[in-house]
């Protein structure tokens, strides 16, 4: 898990008499991808920091790789831990296998 800063709606005065937004802190998870080749060839492909698991935040991961220039055709394999968000994203027309 990694931390983020999301604004609380508070804000307060610094030493100098500037308004400024409260932040706190948020955990986040951190999603690697990792693409295999054939030959076992290994390597990070994108990650990406998001509160949650859900199916926008999968679809925008996957939505990334192919802006990258992921061709969903030679996806062979798709491992997840079985969180809901990624089957539902690879559900939609975002990457079919």
């Amino acid at each position: 898990m990694g931390q983020g800063l999301a604004e609380t709606g508070a804000t307060f005065l610094d030493r100098r008499g500037h308004e400024r937004c409260e932040l706190r802190g948020v955990a986040q998870g951190i999603w690697p991808v990792m693409g295999v080749w054939e030959d076992g060839r290994h390597d990070i492909l994108h990650s990406r920091a998001a509160p949650a698991e859900d199916l926008q935040a999968w679809t925008g991961l996957l939505a990334a790789l192919e802006r990258r220039g992921l061709d969903p055709d030679v996806v062979r394999m798709v491992v997840s831990d079985g969180k809901s968000g990624l089957p539902a994203a690879l559900a939609q027309e975002v990457l079919t296998l």
